[in-house]
């Protein structure tokens, strides 16, 4: 990942490793396909909540979408 503050590239890169040890499964599913999206609609240009500008160089999510892992371990709220 690259974070951006005027552009999405004119900020620090990111790397950041599978949850091996974690217990809780990560996902980055973007409610629609990304600005200038490839071949993996979840990579490139991306906004997150706070405003934050980032490019999404790759995505490794797990095997199911979270959707239907919801379906069998609803939220706690």
């Amino acid at each position: 990942m690259r974070h951006g503050i005027d552009s999405y590239t004119d900020g620090a890169a990111q790397h950041t490793g599978p949850a091996g040890v974690s217990f809780w499964q990560r996902w980055f599913e973007p409610s629609r396909a990304l600005a200038n999206a490839g071949s993996d609609p979840h990579t490139n240009d991306f906004i997150d909540a706070f405003g934050n500008k980032l490019r999404v160089h790759a995505v490794a999510n797990p095997k199911i979408a979270f959707d239907y892992y919801r379906k069998f371990k609803p939220s706690r709220s």
